[in-house]
């Protein structure tokens, strides 16, 4: 939507996964980025990328790393 922007932005998300998903590990799927990232889930960087605008974003969160049942954050700060 800003497409003469160059600069950076923080896209954040609040969302529930499921109890279901207790004890699997997910896959974060963002699509493509321009050009940077920094991806974070409650609080702790999960992945990052740089000067990579045409790969999908794919990252791999560990049972650990969210909480099921549970208010989760996802924070992407994207620059380009």
């Amino acid at each position: 939507g800003f497409g003469n922007y160059d600069g950076g932005a923080w896209y954040k998300k609040e969302f529930i996964i499921p109890k279901a998903l207790l004890g699997e590990d997910l896959v974060l799927l963002l699509g493509k980025i321009d050009d940077s990232d920094k991806t974070f889930l409650n609080g702790k960087l999960v992945g990052s990328s740089y000067d990579k605008f045409d790969r999908q974003r794919v990252y791999f969160i560990s049972k650990n790393q969210f909480k099921a049942g549970a208010l989760n954050t996802l924070v992407v700060f994207v620059h380009q």
